[in-house]
């Protein structure tokens, strides 16, 4: 079973047509963010949770309304530890247990727009830090001359993270700004200016997985059912 040392939390967000996911996996120091339509909503949240199988569920409360969604999203994937521990009804602290994957309904600010970018902006990601240096250690390397008139380019932190977050996507800027608004009073390390710290920011693929209900598993006879 996932414990507290290894957190895997998992923001959704769902707004118009769109459903947005954030899950940051705390063992990798990975975000990874992952967008669809509404309409494939359950789909896509079954597939989701069976990619990164989270330990904790960051909800709106209007989320709460929505059964089938929500059953997608707290049901533990196949054959996973926690399946095997269900304890249904578990509530303390204001942490729900539903199907063992628990839940916690996040307040109605920390979906602000405004705030989740500037919770957003505050990122330290690594990986991009390296690639920016990188970059910049490349021209500087190239020959040619500069003098005072020549302009000096470097990347913005904006537009760095908008190679990887869609800022246009309200749904995907509520997933992941919500997600921050968690984990900065709990479990994120801080880089040294103080700025959140992440290895990567990384594009999920649950979209190209296939998603096999459990009656389907079933009725396939592919796992043998043991009684004791």
């Amino acid at each position: 079973t996932q414990n507290d040392a290894s957190m895997i939390c998992l923001s959704v967000v769902e707004d118009g047509s769109s459903i947005a996911f954030c899950a940051f996996n705390e063992e990798k120091n990975t975000i990874l963010i992952e967008e669809s339509t509404a309409s494939s909503a359950h789909e896509m949240a079954e597939r989701m949770v069976a990619y990164v199988n989270p330990s904790l569920l960051l909800l709106a409360n209007k989320m709460m309304a929505n059964e089938q969604l929500l059953e997608a999203l707290t049901t533990p994937p196949i054959g996973s530890d926690e399946q095997e521990d269900a304890s249904p009804g578990d509530a303390q602290g204001g942490v729900f247990a539903n199907r063992t994957i628990r839940y916690h309904t996040m307040k109605n600010s920390a979906f602000d727009v405004k705030q989740c970018k500037a919770l957003i902006l505050k990122l330290h990601v690594q990986s991009l830090s390296k690639q920016a240096n990188a970059q910049q250690g490349r021209d500087e390397g190239r020959n040619f001359p500069l003098d005072n008139s020549t302009p000096s380019f470097r990347i913005s932190s904006y537009h760095a993270l908008a190679s990887i977050v869609n800022f246009e996507s309200k749904a995907q800027v509520q997933a992941l700004g919500s997600l921050l608004s968690f984990l900065e009073t709990t479990i994120f390390r801080l880089h040294e200016s103080g700025r959140i710290a992440v290895h990567y920011i990384i594009r999920a693929v649950a979209s190209l997985l296939i998603s096999v209900p459990k009656y389907t598993f079933s009725a396939l006879c592919i796992f043998a059912t043991e009684h004791h």
